[in-house]
This record gives structure tokens, sequence and C-alpha cells, in this order.
């Protein structure tokens, strides 16, 4: 069985979502954590760290029920000798290369120290739809293509920096975003920053095709009524897109 520890924040709430129930289908057994605090970035990921603050969701395996019972990341880090552990910056700040260091180098020799025998990533989150108004979007002069320019140079450059493969998430949905049916339907919800439906669909197909190998363009559509409602056809195409980036 796969162990999968995300140290996040609703961004990676958003694409482990359907990870468990696209492993299933795909004859996959894994467990994944979601530790959850909305908008968190790397400095406060260190500084509750350093004070064994117990402000995270425990999210396990897509379950993103708000529960009251709150939990430190060391508490969670020896729940399992977990064989992947992510990080990633606040979606905000993701363009900004000064936000980073020296938390992620902090926070993720915290996480190695404790789990040597990990593989350690760093999700690279995405840009902003177009017509967001996040408010952090103003950093990038709300130009999305300005916008996940920097994120994508700041993320390759820290991941190197401590050690951890880039996932490219933020490039996936960059790219599905050039598919014809998204020209006229949003990917993201109304919010205009978190992922619909088909965003997490495919986020989640490509975090089970770098973790377990899994090509995306072979995995079966899981009994998921959310899912049931997608277009197969876009799906397909997503599929493909995800299948493309280990190419």
């Amino acid at each position: 069985m796969l162990k999968i520890l995300a140290v996040g924040n609703s961004f990676s709430n958003n694409t482990t979502h359907y990870l468990y129930p696209l492993a299933q289908a795909a004859g996959v057994a894994l467990k994944v954590v979601n530790l959850f605090v909305g908008g968190c970035p790397l400095e406060r990921h260190w500084h509750n760290i350093q004070a064994n603050n117990a402000e995270y969701r425990y999210e396990l395996n897509g379950d993103d029920r708000d529960d009251a019972h709150l939990v430190s990341i060391d508490q969670i880090l020896p729940e399992e000798r977990w064989d992947h552990i992510f990080s990633q910056q606040a979606s905000g700040d993701s363009g900004l290369l000064d936000t980073y260091q020296p938390y992620a180098g902090l926070v993720y020799a915290h996480l190695r120290q404790a789990q040597p025998q990990a593989h350690f990533w760093m999700q690279e989150t995405w840009a902003y739809d177009r017509a967001s108004d996040h408010r952090d979007f103003a950093f990038y002069h709300r130009d999305q293509d300005e916008m996940f320019a920097q994120l994508e140079a700041a993320y390759t450059q820290v991941s190197r920096q401590v050690g951890a493969t880039l996932l490219p998430t933020g490039t996936l949905i960059q790219k599905m975003r050039a598919l014809p049916f998204f020209a006229t339907h949003p990917l993201n919800v109304e919010d205009g920053y978190h992922l619909n439906d088909y965003g997490k669909y495919g986020a989640a197909l490509l975090w089970l095709q770098a973790l377990a190998g899994v090509p995306a363009d072979q995995v079966p559509m899981p009994d998921v009524a959310a899912l049931r409602q997608l277009d197969p056809d876009v799906c397909k195409q997503i599929a493909q897109v995800v299948a493309a980036l280990e190419e």
C-alpha cells in the first residue's frame, strides 16, 4: 500500500480529493492524508512545527469533512512509514520567490529527519482564473500568464534547493486550460482559484501517474457521482494531457 502525506492547504485538498477513488479504480492500494489549514504558507507550516500547533484538519482519502478535532504535523508524521511526502507554498505567494526561504528548507529538513526513507515532493500550485478577484492576484498585475511564469520559476528553483521532486500540477492546469472545452467552461469554481471537478480529476490523475506509475489514460473512471456528471470526452482529453507530461 502506498502511503502519502501532504502538508498543505486547500490546494492540496483539491488535488487529493479524487486520488483515492481513482487509485481504487486502477487497482492501486493507497492511503492519502492531507493536513489542511486554509491558505497556509510555508512560513506558517514552519512556525506550526516549531510550536507543535494543532491547527490542521486531518483529511483521509479525500474526505474533507470539517472535523473539530485538529492535529499537529508532528502528531501525524509517526502515524505511518510514509512513502511520499508533499508540501507546497500558499497560492498567492507561489510566484514570489522571496517568500519561500528559509521556510521551505526548514520544513523539508524537519520532514526528512522524521521520515528519511520517504520520497519528497513539492507540488507546483496553479495560476488563478483570468477573472479571479483574489486579492493576491494583484501581485501579478491580475495576469494569469505572469502568475504562472513566476510560480513555475519559483517552484523549479526551490524544489531543487530542498531536494524535492517537483510535481507540475500548475503546468497541467495551464495545459488543460488550452483545451477547447475550457475556452467556454471555467476550470475553476466561482471563487476563481480553487479547482472544479474537472480540475480535481486531472490533478488526481497526475498524482496517481507520478506516484504509482499508472499512465493517466489507462485509469478507469471510478463510480463517483460527481465524476459521472463530467463529459467523458473531455475527461479522455484531460487524461491524454496528463499522460503527455510524462513523455
